[in-house]
C-alpha cells in the first residue's frame, strides 16, 4: 500500500515527577552497601528535588528463593544463616512508594541483613515483583518510573529454578503477601532476561544496575534490556547519590519511541532529524535533549497487505513518560468498490455485466469492454474478425494480431 506519514512532536517537560524505587540485594557481602545507604539517604532526597520538585522514594529487598540448592533450610541455619543475620527470604517491598525521606533513611536503617548458599542472588523475582505490582509498590500514571536495582552479586535467571524442582515458568503477575513479601517464589521459576526487558518496557520503568562487582556482567545486561542503564558503585556504595545524579541525567536527556505492534500486516519506521537539523533519518531515539526542547518524529505507517477479517488495529506509540494510541484503519478496497456503489446489470454493460468504478465486470459467458461478446454463440468469432479487417483487406488485424471482441490484440514484434 502507499504509506501514510504521521508528525509527532515531544517536548522534555520541566519538573516532571520521579518514582524512585531503591531494590537492594541484602545479602551479608552489602552489608556496608546498606549502612552507607542510611547515611546518605538524606543527600539522596537533596540531589532528587534539585532535579524534580515532585519525587516518591522506596525502598525493598532481595535474597533468594528460601530454598534448597539456594539457601539452607536446615532449622538452624534457617532461623540464622549468619552471624547477626535474619532469616532469609525472597524478596520483601519494606517501603512503598512515598515523599517522607525521612521514613526511606528510617526503613533502609532496619532491613536486617541475611544470608544464602550460593553465590548469585535472586534480584530477577525481586525486580519482577516491583514493575509488575504497581499498587503495592505504588507507581504512579504520569511519573517517571526507575529502580535502582544494587547488587555485589550475579543474578539467577530462567532455568536455574529446576535445580529446586521448579519448572512452571515466571508467569509475571504480582504475588506478594500480607507480609509484603514475594510468597510464590517456590512455585515459579526466576524470570528470563526477555521476560524483564518486555515487562520494564511495559511498564515503562527504567532500570538502572548500581553494581559493586561483576561490572561486566552487568553493562552486557543493560544492553539487552532497552529501558536500562549501567553504573558502578564504589565497594561501599559512598557514590550512590552522583551514580543517581549521573544517570538520571543520562536518562532524562534521552526520548525514545516504541510500540507495541506484533501484526505483520503492517510496517512502521520511524524519522527524525532530532536536534542535529539536516536530512530526517530513519532513528527511534534522538539524544542530547534538555527541559523544553522540542523534537519532531515522523511515523512511515505502511500496510504490506490486507488482513483477512479484520478491519482496523491499535498500535501504542510510547516514551518512558507517555504513550499515543493510534487507530490504524485498513483500506483494501477503492470507495466506487463499497457495496450501493456497484451498479448491477449495467445497461452499459449490455445488461450483461456490473459496472465497478467505470469499469465493466462482465458475468461468466461474456466479455469485451461493454461485455458486447458472448463466448457461446458460434458465430462470435465471425463477427469478430470482420470488425478486425481493414477496408478492402482479408487479413485479420493486417496478420499481425488476432481479434478479440472486436478489437486487435498485438503480437509482440
Amino acid at each position: 500500500g502507499v504509506p501514510i506519514n504521521i508528525t509527532l512532536k515531544y517536548r522534555q517537560a520541566g519538573d516532571y515527577p520521579v518514582d524512585l524505587y531503591y531494590l537492594m540485594d541484602l545479602s551479608n557481602s552489602m552489608k556496608d552497601d546498606k549502612e552507607q545507604l542510611a547515611t546518605l539517604g538524606s543527600k539522596l532526597a537533596d540531589q532528587l528535588r534539585i532535579l524534580t520538585s515532585q519525587f516518591n522514594l522506596g525502598f525493598g529487598s532481595f535474597v533468594d528463593k528460601v530454598l534448597m540448592p539456594y539457601a539452607d533450610t536446615s532449622p538452624n541455619k534457617i532461623k540464622n544463616p549468619c552471624a547477626g543475620c535474619a532469616p532469609p527470604y525472597s524478596f520483601r517491598n519494606d517501603l512503598p512508594l512515598n515523599n517522607n525521606d525521612s521514613l526511606f533513611t528510617e526503613k533502609v536503617r532496619q532491613a536486617p541483613i541475611s544470608g544464602n548458599m550460593d553465590s548469585p542472588e535472586g534480584g530477577f523475582d525481586a525486580l519482577m515483583q516491583v514493575m509488575v505490582c504497581k499498587k503495592e509498590i505504588g507507581w504512579r500514571d504520569q511519573a517517571r518510573r526507575i529502580v535502582i536495582f544494587s547488587t555485589d552479586a550475579k543474578f539467577h535467571h530462567a532455568g536455574d529454578g529446576r535445580l529446586a524442582g521448579i519448572v512452571a515458568p515466571n508467569d509475571e503477575l504480582c504475588h506478594l503477601n500480607g507480609l509484603n513479601e514475594y510468597g510464590d517464589f517456590d512455585k515459579y521459576d526466576y524470570p528470563s532476561i526477555a521476560q524483564i526487558n518486555k515487562v520494564a518496557k511495559e511498564t515503562n520503568i527504567n532500570v538502572i544496575f548500581a553494581v559493586s562487582g561483576h561490572e561486566d556482567l552487568y553493562r552486557e545486561l543493560a544492553q539487552m534490556i532497552e529501558t536500562s542503564s549501567y553504573g558502578k558503585l564504589d565497594k561501599d556504595s559512598s557514590n550512590v547519590v552522583e551514580l543517581v545524579r549521573d544517570q538520571y541525567n543520562k536518562i532524562s536527556s534521552v526520548v525514545r519511541l516504541t510500540d507495541n505492534s506484533t501484526n505483520s500486516d503492517v510496517s512502521i519506521r520511524y524519522f527524525s532529524k532530532c536536534k542535529d537539523g539536516g536530512d530526517l533519518r530513519v532513528t527511534k531515539e534522538c539524544g542530547g535533549i534538555k527541559e523544553n526542547d522540542e523534537i519532531d518524529f515522523v511515523l512511515e505507517i505502511k500496510l504490506n497487505q490486507c488482513p483477512k477479517d479484520v478491519e482496523k488495529t491499535l498500535v501504542e506509540v510510547k516514551t518512558l513518560e507517555d504513550n499515543l494510541m493510534l487507530e490504524i484503519e485498513y483500506k483494501c478496497t477503492c470507495d466506487c468498490n463499497t457495496q450501493g456503489l456497484i451498479e448491477a446489470g449495467a445497461a452499459s454493460c449490455n445488461s450483461q455485466g456490473d459496472l465497478v468504478c467505470g469499469v465493466c465486470s462482465c458475468h461468466p459467458g461474456y466479455r469485451g469492454e461493454k461485455c458486447q461478446c458472448s463466448n457461446e454463440r458460434s458465430d462470435s468469432s465471425e463477427r469478430d474478425n470482420a470488425l478486425c479487417m481493414a477496408k478492402d483487406s482479408d487479413k485479420v488485424c493486417s496478420g499481425l494480431g488476432y481479434c478479440s471482441c472486436g478489437t486487435c490484440v498485438c503480437k509482440d514484434p
